[in-house]
């Protein structure tokens, strides 16, 4: 998964459906944008049919957002070589709201100046009055600024707020650092991959990175490694379970085994089929 290509489909001007596809073949380039995604892996993480995949790739290919590398050749790793090309597209107009944060910048704007306005009115008043005694320079607590007033109340909200969620697991990466898997992480990659027991796919990743020192990943590969590794595991069980599937369909019927039809009959009886040599 590239997040600088991602971030660049984000900003595109796209029909719906278009930017869900596009941003699925994102989710498998690198930072090159070239990625092999089936179109059936496609369609399961957007929720479309892979008919409409398909008629969307055409689009996507004819307005030069998706390049086709090379052709699918059939076989397993033979898969058709893409290339994300988000730059050819037409971007968004930039986004004019401020919000919230617009409203706090002029209201902090604002305190300023007015506390400008203040100092500047005491320094008059000192130049062209006589000095008093300090008695009559004491401020009233009613005189305070609302601005400093609710400056401490921010400071103390932010002073309060909780920690961060601890690892679940850390990954040694090639810097001899660790990357820290988070728990959000966790449940987003057990919903994308459903097969798999993600947290012992984690720990055998673990044990192979302590095992392979010269292949640990970069703090910027990690999580496609793990990404990777878990879509592998992920088709890996689908195989399976279709193979054994397959093999629990063939039933002894009269000492005999056919397909699976159990209106199926036989003319003889098992002890009178006679093999002939």
């Amino acid at each position: 998964m590239s997040v600088k290509v991602m971030s660049a489909v984000w900003e595109l001007d796209l029909p719906q459906n278009q930017k869900l596809v596009l941003l699925a073949f994102a989710d498998h380039a690198d930072d090159d944008g070239v990625c092999y995604p089936s179109v059936g892996r496609v369609a399961w993480k957007t929720g479309v049919s892979e008919r409409q995949v398909q008629r969307i790739v055409k689009k996507l290919r004819a307005a030069g957002l998706v390049v086709l590398l090379r052709n699918a050749q059939g076989g397993r790793g033979n898969a058709a070589v893409y290339q994300v090309q988000p730059q050819k597209g037409v971007k968004l107009s930039p986004f004019a709201g401020m919000g919230d944060m617009g409203d706090i910048l002029s209201e902090s704007k604002g305190c300023h100046l007015e506390q400008e306005r203040v100092s500047s009115g005491n320094k008059k008043g000192d130049i062209a009055m006589s000095p008093e005694s300090s008695e009559n320079h004491q401020t009233e607590p009613s005189e305070k600024p609302f601005c400093a007033e609710r400056s401490n109340t921010d400071h103390s909200a932010q002073q309060g707020s909780p920690p961060a969620p601890p690892a679940v697991i850390e990954l040694p990466l090639n810097d001899r650092s660790q990357h820290a898997v988070l728990p959000e992480s966790v449940a987003e990659w057990k919903h994308l991959y459903p097969a798999v027991d993600v947290m012992q796919e984690l720990r055998n990743m673990r044990g192979w990175l302590l095992a392979n020192k010269q292949k640990r990943k970069t703090r910027r590969g990690i999580e496609r490694f793990i990404n990777a590794w878990l879509a592998k595991r992920q088709d890996k069980a689908g195989t399976e379970g279709m193979n054994a599937g397959r093999k629990g369909d063939r039933r002894k019927t009269g000492g005999a085994y056919h397909s699976g039809d159990p209106a199926r009959t036989y003319d003889r009886e098992p002890d009178l089929v006679v093999n002939v040599s």
